[in-house]
């Protein structure tokens, strides 16, 4: 991070800023990290990746209303992004509310019908809910566009 800091001092920007923040993610440092990441939206408050990088911090803090008001947030922002859509859909998932999950899920692929992440999540949300045939046609797509996640999925199904 030393070599982050120097940097920073060289060109704090939003990009840096949020990097720093990915590194303390990765380290469980939370609080250093919604730091970063707060320091990345005040210089540059229209793009939503620090956004969904908080979220996701505050679903790993099982603080679930202050992800939700980061997501209200994004949301005026630009609620058409495939990322505000997919990590949307991710928070529902995470909370096993999944007709939720797959309805943010499916406005993503909406927009982008390659998008594997929705494609896997969609695929797995289905699965848990036995809706078999739309399970099928989500894998269908991923092996065509990125068959490598039918291992992930499978590793998923299997835990």
């Amino acid at each position: 991070l030393k070599s982050f800091d120097k940097a920073i001092e060289i060109e704090d920007n939003e990009t840096s800023q949020q990097l720093k923040g990915d590194i303390y993610q990765n380290y469980e440092k939370y609080s250093e990290a919604l730091e970063c990441y707060d320091r990345a939206i005040e210089i540059c408050p229209y793009e939503i990746n620090a956004f969904m990088a908080k979220a996701r911090i505050y679903m790993q803090m099982d603080d679930l209303k202050s992800a939700e008001k980061i997501f209200d947030e994004a949301e005026k922002i630009d609620a058409n992004s495939t990322l505000f859509l997919c990590e949307k859909g991710n928070f529902y998932f995470y909370q096993e509310r999944l007709p939720e999950a797959i309805s943010y899920y499916d406005q993503c692929l909406k927009i982008d019908d390659e998008n594997s992440e929705a494609l896997l999540f969609k695929a797995i949300s289905c699965g848990m809910l036995n809706q078999e045939k739309e399970m099928g046609k989500c894998l269908d797509k991923i092996m065509e566009v990125n068959p490598l996640l039918l291992m992930e999925l499978d590793n998923y199904l299997r835990d």
